[in-house]
C-alpha cells in the first residue's frame, strides 16, 4: 500500500510541475499504448499528448500521434462534473 501511495503522490504532486496547472494533469491515457498524457503549454495554447506514439514506444505498439487540445478536454469533463452534481442523491 505504500508504495501504490508514493507512486500517486508523485504523480499528482504540485513540485512536479510549479508553472502550470492542469485541470486533468495525470489523468488521461493515450488509447493506443496506455501511457499518461503530458499537457505542455505555449503560446497561450496548451494540450494534452502521448510522448510514446514515436520513437519512444515499445516495439509491439504502432507508431501514433496522440494529442487533445486543453481547453477542449477541459471543458467537456468540466461540465460533466458539474452536471453530475446536479444530479440529487
Amino acid at each position: 500500500m505504500a508504495q501504490e501511495r508514493l507512486k500517486t503522490n508523485q504523480r499528482f504532486s504540485m513540485r512536479n510541475n510549479r508553472n502550470h496547472r492542469y485541470l486533468l494533469r495525470g489523468l488521461l491515457i493515450c488509447a493506443t499504448c496506455g501511457h499518461t498524457l503530458t499537457a505542455r503549454a505555449g503560446n497561450g495554447y496548451f494540450s494534452y499528448s502521448c510522448g510514446y506514439g514515436g520513437v519512444h514506444r515499445a516495439p509491439d505498439t504502432p507508431e501514433h500521434t496522440c494529442r487533445i487540445d486543453g481547453n477542449t478536454v477541459e471543458t467537456l469533463v468540466w461540465n460533466a462534473v458539474v452536471e453530475l452534481l446536479k444530479i440529487p442523491n
